[in-house]
């Protein structure tokens, strides 16, 4: 009788509560539009977050309950079960000091400060379309930075160059670099590169340019192409799904290799994804491969040679680096 009347007297509270948030935010709304404005934004924002928290508090049990390994696992989830896997634990890490924020009286008073740099403060569910458009375009532009670039393009061809004479690999690997020299060199006018090639690149990652292989500077130019962050990955829980990574790493390449393939894995998925959806079929894509390489021609041929390795990179890393 007790539990009910008290199941009773806190629903009624609640509905009470309810309403006069409601009240006071309708009076709100009139009379201070602006400053409304942000508390709706930083209100749908940090809904949203709880439940993205939610999605992946569920998917980490299930994961962990099942005996089979995260990358087993990856390519059999839904398109919004491997954002929230690859997204949300980055957003946590960034958004973590609002979160802290919210629940304390008088939040409201310093949310212009967080509103103020959305990209640092705040992940994409707190910010307004045109604040999308824009953070898109300046996190795009600093990937395809011209230092990151060159960078990439004299590892790229120094470790072919310097392979093709060595004796220490095979003859697939060696006609793979050779391969590769091409589609560079195809790249470089602007042509598709077909599956076909891209697969017979295969053995080139197997050995020179593996992961492992790579020096430091590499790594770390790969990881700014990609927009990937190595601070934004110390989640635990997250990292240790991630455990069969580890294996046979050095102590300091272990971070940015882990790093890279677990986005190289969650494209692989995010590939899946599209083809069990049916999003695209294999004329679009090839509509979209020549859309991009007409997007990279425009500009200044200055330009167009910055950004000639950097596309011929990304296409291969995300092709090949999961040998499937």
């Amino acid at each position: 009788m007790f539990k009910k009347y008290l199941t009773k007297a806190v629903t009624v509270v609640v509905k009470k509560y309810t309403k006069l948030v409601t009240y006071l935010e309708n009076k709100w709304a009139d009379k201070h539009a602006s400053s409304f404005h942000s508390y709706k934004l930083f209100k749908n924002g940090v809904h949203s977050t709880l439940v993205d928290l939610g999605d992946l508090s569920q998917l980490w049990m299930d994961i962990t309950c099942r005996s089979q390994s995260i990358l087993e696992i990856l390519p059999t989830l839904s398109r919004h079960q491997v954002y929230v896997l690859r997204q949300v634990p980055k957003d946590l890490m960034k958004i973590l000091p609002v979160m802290l924020l919210a629940p304390l009286p008088g939040t409201i008073l310093i949310l212009p400060i967080f509103f103020a740099f959305p990209r640092i403060f705040l992940s994409r569910a707190f910010w307004t379309p045109e604040q999308c458009k824009s953070i898109d375009t300046k996190c795009l532009k600093d990937r395809f930075d011209y230092r990151t670039q060159s960078l990439l393009k004299s590892k790229l061809l120094t470790i072919i160059y310097s392979s093709s004479c060595s004796m220490n690999y095979s003859q697939p690997i060696l006609k793979s670099l050779r391969n590769l020299a091409n589609a560079l060199s195809q790249a470089s006018i602007l042509e598709p590169i077909s599956a076909e090639q891209i697969c017979d690149l295969i053995p080139a990652f197997k050995g020179p340019l593996s992961l492992e292989q790579l020096d430091t500077s590499h790594l770390a130019a790969l990881c700014r192409l990609h927009g990937l962050s190595i601070y934004s990955y110390i989640w635990i829980m997250n990292t240790l799904l991630w455990n069969d990574l580890f294996k046979g790493k050095s102590i300091l390449k272990t971070s940015r290799i882990l790093v890279l393939k677990k986005h190289a894995y969650f494209l692989y998925a995010e590939d899946q994804c599209i083809q069990k959806d049916k999003l695209f079929n294999d004329h679009s894509l090839s509509i979209i491969q020549s859309s991009e390489l007409k997007q990279v021609s425009k500009g200044s041929k200055k330009g167009r040679q910055n950004k000639k390795a950097s596309l011929s990179v990304v296409i291969i890393f995300r092709r090949i680096t999961i040998n499937r």
